[in-house]
Parts: C-alpha cells; structure tokens; sequence
C-alpha cells in the first residue's frame, strides 16, 4: 500500500474533511478502503507520528464490528500531507452529516432514536477500554461516527487518542480545532478515559438537542444546555427530559467532578438503567430504525461517497489478490515491529500440495536428542516461499505484497523432525547435511555413508516414509477435490436488560443473553426466560444480514423512589414537602412517584425547587449556593395559548413549562406562535434563587360572522350581536362562537382567531 499511496495522483476525490485532514475512498488488493491524509500541522510534531504507530500497533489485533478496523499508517509523496491512515471502508453518512440534513429535511430526531445511537456508542466505546485500558479513542465526535444503512453506528478513528496527545493544545483549541471535548483539568490534558466519556456525553448532548454543540457552547454553555434540555417525541413535540438522562449528562460531561463517571463501562451500564427505568419505550433499536427510513425517504440512502470509479485516482495500480490455497484452517495475522509494514504473503505453489499437507499433518511424539547436532538427511527440495528457517523474515516471491493479512506462514517440518535422532544412526553417518532449504544441487549435498544402517533404524526410517506417502496421497485427494458450498447463514445479536436471560431457539437452548446465535435463512421463534417475564419474539433471518434484538425483561417494579440532593458549598438543611430530611449532600430514600417540593435553606439564603422522582429510579438535584449573584432563578410564562419561548435563536422551553431555569441577571426574551402569526421579544430580569412571574398579553385580530337567514351571535358566552358583523375584534387563539335563531335554533362553532388573516364563519341556519 506504501507504493500505491506514494504514486497516487494529487488532486484526488476528497469523501469528508475535518479537523484531523482529509479522506479518500481508494482501492487496494482487497477492495475499498479509507484513506485519511493527516493534517500538516499535526504531523509537523514530532512526537506524533511515533505515538500514531505504536497506537496503531497495539491495537492491531483489536476487531470489532462497529470498529472501522485500522490496517495501518502510511509515509506519502504527494500533496501538503505527509502521513496517512488507511481503515476498512465504511459505506454510510458521519453523524455530522446525518444531523445537517435532517434538520433541512425536517427529519425528526426524536429522543428515542437520538439514545439508541448513544446506547450503541457507549456499548462499543466500553469494548475498546475493556481491549486496552490505556488505550482512550480521545477525538469521539460527530465527525468521527458513521451511521450505516442498517442503523449500526460505526466508530471510525480510534487510534488517534495518543498522537493528539502530543499536540499539547489548550483546552479551548482541541475543541475549536479539532471538535475534540475534555474535561477540565488543570494543566495540560491528559487523553484517558474520562476523556471519552466526556466525549460520548458531548456526542448524546448533541443528539438530544438535534443540532451540534457549538464553539459558543461549549464549554462555557454545557451546564446551562443540559439543565434546559428539551427532548423531541417522534412527531417533533417536545416532551420533557427524564430526568435520569438529565443527571447522567451531566455525570458524563463531568460537570461535578464528585459524581461524574470514572470509566466508560461505568458510564455505559447506567446509562442501561436510566433509559430502562422509564415506563415508557426508549433506546429500542425500531426507533432508531424508524428514524432512518424517515431520513431515507426524504434526504436520500446513507451513503458517504460516490461510485469507486469517480474516486479511483489513476496512477493507483489494482492489484488483484492471487488466488488463495484451500487449508483446512485459518491462517494467523503476523505482525512487523512499529514502523514495519504488515504484507500478505502468497499462496504457495499449488503443484505440491503433499508437502505442505504432510508439513502440516504428521504429528509424532516428542523424542529427546542428545546435545550433539542431529543429521538432516533430506528427502525433496522444498521451495523457499514455502517454508522458511524459524525467525527468517518472510518474503512473498511471484506477487506484489498487499496491505493486510490474515494467513500464517504454513508450517514446515524436516525429515529430522519426524525420523529420531537414535544412537545407531548418528554412528553411520560421519558429517551433517548442508542448509536443507539450499536446493542448487540434491547430488551435492548427499551424505557420505561409511557403515551399515542398523535394522532397527530401517523399520523406523521405512514407517515415517509410508506415513509420508500415505498422508500425501489423501491430501492431494482432499485439496483437488471442490469444497462444498458454503450454507447461507445470517446472524441474530441478542441483548437483555438485565443479562444473563436463558436463550432458545425453537425450542434449542443457545446459552445465556448477550449472545450472538448463527441462524439458517427463515422464521424463527426466540425465547427468553431465567430472569424477568418470560418472552416468546418472532424473527425472520435473512442470508448474510445481521439482526440484532434488544430485549427489556421486566420484573417487580419497585413503588418508591430515591433523590439525590447535593449543594455547593455543602451544608445546606434539606427539607422534602415541609420535612427535615438532614443535611446536604444526601440522599432521601423512600419518596413516592410523583412531584416533590425541596427547600435549601443555608447562611446564603432559601432555595425552593420541584423535583420529579420516579418508582425505582434515582433523581439528582445539585443546587449551587455560593455568591448570590451566581444562582440561578426562574421563568414561569403565563399564556392562555401555547408559546414556545426563545432565547438568542435556541429554543429554552414553552409557556406550558411551569419553570424555566435562568441563569441569574437580564435575558433576551422571544415569545412564538407561529400556527397564529404571533411573536414577541421582551427582556427578562431574572433574579437569583427566585421565580419571576411572566404574563404575556395577546394582540387580537378581525373575525367576520354572517348567517342564514339571520341570527344572534355569542362568542365565549357573552352576546355581540346580530349577523351580519364584520371586523369583530377578538384576542387571538381559540374561541366558541354560537349562532341562534328563535325558529330554527341553535349551531356552534369552534375558530381560531390569528393575526395573519381575517377569520370568516358562515352558516346556514336552516341546514340542521
């Protein structure tokens, strides 16, 4: 691949840019692969490089299908780049993407979809740690996550963490740069595995939202934007945030230090429990898969990049994979030190398939020699390419190496291996063999015979022998013949909450969820039980496609609940619908479902909140309350219609929300109706620790009322009149209007009166 990199043509067709440089879908021995032309400035460090390899090198056994596999790092000749990073394909659209052109399709990103993506993430990035504990991904972002037509997230980049390292940048440049989000710390940054749960919190920040985080708002905003989150439903309301997802953003975005998530398997397990304890369906996989036959429908099929053969760069050779030896088993990846690429040796010589047959094959007890050098009488010239003195370097002869491997040199076996080394033989020979795989001259090379071989030696020598030939001819046999077409087969990943449920299929037991079950094509029946209700699903197994099914077990549901109630500075006395509940930080355990009232009472004031606590859940309120111009304060808007309300463009909440949290000082406030054509901006003074009462007065517009053949109107119960009654002025919104006539009786009408038009009723009072 170094050479077909070097030589490739500049002005290559460019598939995504970022921040890290720019990527290219090109062509090798194998099929596609990415190519990621890292940024100058970035390799310009000297340290980086080295840190990018050794990275690279650790992790390239790691494979994992949402993993985009790393095969290795490349030097280049040609453009501003220097290095390069070539990994599996992935065929769909980076999460960055997908968010753009949902919102200009009006796509909904609703919160279950949004949270099945984070469910995936978490789960993928805890497989990473639990591979390499040191080895963070450190540069997670929208960017860096691809999201398949089969709704898999796909993590790409993941041997970045330690290269980005060595940049040294500040805090607020990794973001801006490089949309790379870290916890606070003083000093330098240090990319361990905080750094990727602060990241996978950024990440489901922004999908809850359904925009990016912007430079602006992070971090600066984060505490703000996780405490006013909104969550959008499948029709685009919005509903209010769990608020077992409000605590773990915060926890992941490590906004308290005390209480924010060590590890992402820590992360990703209660993230299970938050989106599991709610009563209603989150994080299911159909949601997510909803989500994206909606975006298929409207944007188009999640695909990154052209046809290959826009993208194919010319000067790039093809080269076509030789044909590969039939073998009974797998062949091992072999690994160069850092630095040393990783070839594809090529099949051996298909015209003598008995000498590897029988390299591989005959297996004889260990026989202990003497110290003195054994004999190696040879048999036949094996080939070079074939077999190789142990620790050689292996070298492909007759073929252009390729990028990757996946076969292990074949094994190779001497006749001295298989003949012992017996005390009558080393008599009869007087000098050893030349180097065996020296093949110039079988003639040359003959032993020098000086005595009788012993009978004893001749049986043992004429038995290996007749083994050899036997073994020989059935493996000629068994690689002439075809193999037998593969079954078709299809996959099923089947995952419980909680784990370690019993899994049958069709009444065979498979083992014990998480478990991954190979099914031939067709209907199936899946069943759970052990843990939980016991569960019977239906599943239909296509040839060569993956399934994968997440399953909610429910048990006893607890009745109570528990809330988490912490202050800054500590010390604050904590009472619960007017009872003491002790000191804060603590925890009141035992409070029924529903709203609660909190009040904080410290040197610096009072503090009153309403918490919603569910049954079996842990709800958190961390209250600051230090200076009194740092608190926080509330809105509550009061509206006979519905307003959403916005502040600089982003959307805080709605006139239904009983209380909007602020931070402390003056806001921008904008009122909207957009079904009746209202808008409103007003400033807001919100003073710290208090609710502020917002009324909003509506303007009114014209309504123009007739019937047939007359009759007295009523609007909202009050008389206005008799029809006909033109440019009626009425508050904007819904009212009732009622037209009675004394013979021919009574009709009404709902109508929404608005300020973009005249609203017109005419009715027909004979007409019943």
């Amino acid at each position: 691949m170094d050479s077909a990199l070097a030589s490739a043509a500049p002005a290559r067709s460019v598939a995504f840019a970022d921040g890290l440089g720019v990527r290219h879908r090109v062509a090798d021995a194998r099929g596609n692969v990415d190519v990621l032309d890292l940024d100058s400035q970035l390799t310009s460090v000297p340290a980086f490089e080295f840190a990018l390899r050794e990275r690279v090198s650790r992790l390239s056994t790691f494979h994992h299908p949402y993993f985009a596999h790393v095969r290795s790092v490349d030097r280049l000749t040609h453009g501003d780049a220097t290095l390069a990073i070539v990994s599996d394909a992935v065929e769909g659209t980076r999460l960055s993407g997908v968010i753009a052109a949902a919102r200009q399709h009006n796509v909904t990103l609703d919160i279950g979809a949004a949270l099945c993506l984070v469910r995936q993430l978490a789960s993928s990035l805890a497989s990473l740690h639990e591979y390499q504990r040191d080895c963070a991904h450190g540069a997670i972002a929208l960017e860096r996550l691809v999201l398949t037509p089969n709704a898999r997230l796909i993590v790409v980049d993941y041997t970045m963490g330690a290269a980005i390292e060595q940049l040294r940048y500040s805090h607020q440049r990794y973001w801006k740069d490089l949309r790379v989000a870290l916890p606070r710390s003083a000093g330098l940054p240090r990319f361990e595995e905080r750094v990727d749960v602060t990241q996978i919190g950024a990440v489901a920040l922004s999908l809850v939202l359904g925009r990016p985080l912007t430079d602006d708002d992070y971090p600066t905003r984060i505490a703000e934007l996780v405490a006013s989150a909104w969550a959008l439903g499948t029709h685009g309301d919005l509903e209010p945030l769990p608020p077992g997802l409000r605590a773990w953003l915060a926890r992941a975005l490590q906004l308290d230090v005390r209480t924010a998530f060590a590890t992402v398997a820590e992360a990703a397990a209660e993230f299970n429990k938050v989106v599991s304890a709610d009563n209603q369906a989150l994080a299911e996989p159909a949601m997510l898969e909803a989500f994206v036959s909606r975006y298929r429908t409207a944007v188009g099929p999640l695909a990154e990049a052209p046809k290959m053969s826009a993208l194919r760069p010319a000067a790039v050779p093809v080269v076509t994979p030789p044909a590969p030896v039939r073998q009974s088993e797998p062949t091992p990846r072999l690994a160069e030190p850092i630095g040393s690429r990783l070839i594809d040796l090529p099949p051996p010589p298909s015209s003598r398939p008995s000498e590897l047959t029988v390299a591989a094959a005959i297996k004889l007890p260990p026989i202990v020699t003497s110290p003195a050098p054994a004999p190696t009488p040879r048999v036949a010239a094996i080939p070079e390419s074939v077999i190789k003195p142990a620790g050689a370097p292996l070298v492909a002869h007759g073929a252009p190496p390729a990028l990757d491997i996946s076969a292990p040199p074949v094994p190779s076996v001497r006749l001295s291996d298989i003949v012992p080394s017996l005390p009558e033989y080393r008599e009869n020979y007087t000098e050893s063999l030349a180097d065996p795989l020296d093949h110039r001259s079988d003639v040359q090379h003959a032993p020098t015979r000086r005595g009788k071989i012993s009978p004893r030696t001749a049986i043992i020598a004429g038995g290996a022998l007749l083994a050899i030939v036997v073994v020989g001819f059935f493996a000629m046999r068994m690689t002439s013949s075809p193999p037998l077409p593969p079954v078709p087969t299809g996959t099923v990943e089947v995952t419980t909450n909680p784990a370690g449920a019993q899994v049958a299929v069709d009444g065979e037991n498979k083992g014990v969820s998480p478990v991954t079950l190979t099914l031939v094509p067709g209907n199936h029946t899946l069943q759970l039980s052990g843990v939980g209700d016991a569960r019977s699903i239906p599943v239909s197994v296509v040839a060569g496609t993956q399934l994968s099914q997440y399953i909610e077990l429910s048990g006893g549901r607890a009745t109570t609940g528990n809330l988490q109630v912490k202050t800054d500075p500590a010390g604050a006395q904590v009472s619960v619908d007017g009872v003491p509940r002790g000191t804060a930080p603590t925890v009141v355990r035992d409070l029924a479902p529903g709203e609660h009232s909190v009040v904080l009472t410290s040197d610096a004031g009072s503090v009153t909140q309403n918490v919603t606590v569910e049954a079996g859940a842990v709800a958190s309120l961390v209250v600051p309350l230090g200076a009194r111009d740092a608190l926080s304060g509330w809105v509550s808007v009061s509206s006979p219609v519905d307003l959403q309300i916005f502040e600089r463009g982003r959307l805080i909440g709605t006139s239904q929300t009983e209380r909007i949290m602020l931070a402390a000082g003056s806001h921008q406030l904008e009122f909207v109706n957009d079904s009746l054509g209202f808008k409103l901006t007003r400033s807001v003074q919100v003073i710290a620790g208090r609710p502020s009462s917002i009324p909003v007065k509506l303007p009114t517009g014209a309504v123009a009322l007739n019937a047939t053949p007359w009759a007295e109107v009523w609007i909202d119960g009050e008389k206005v009149g008799e029809t006909p009654i033109g440019n009626q002025q009425l508050t904007i919104g819904p009212h009732q209007v009622l037209f009675r006539n004394p013979e021919l009786g009574e009709q009404a009408h709902p109508i929404t009166v608005t300020l973009s038009s005249t609203t017109r009723v005419s009715v027909d009072m004979r007409k019943k």
